[in-house]
């Protein structure tokens, strides 16, 4: 349960770097693209927020817990793809 933990922890603070990238990006985007970044954003921000809630009813319990991991991880992702495609 720790190692889920810590991968949550270095996960947000890794998408808060990258959405920190984005915001300076963002101006040079084109509309559609930022928009669907932004949709795929949200998704994963509400699938976040959700496992958040589960865990605070079930916090022992570690499926919860390694599939926050794993939605911080996709977050990371999309951030990176639009960090190295800008």
């Amino acid at each position: 349960m720790a190692f889920s933990a810590d991968s949550v922890r270095a996960y947000e603070e890794e998408a808060q770097i990258l959405l920190d990238r984005l915001a300076l990006m963002r101006s040079v985007l084109e509309p559609g693209a930022a928009a669907a970044i932004d949709k795929d954003l949200a998704v994963i921000d509400s699938a976040i927020a959700e496992l958040q809630t589960a865990i605070a009813r079930d916090p022992r319990n570690p499926a919860l817990r390694q599939l926050l991991a794993d939605s911080y991880r996709q977050k990371v992702d999309v951030l990176k793809r639009v960090s190295n495609a800008g």
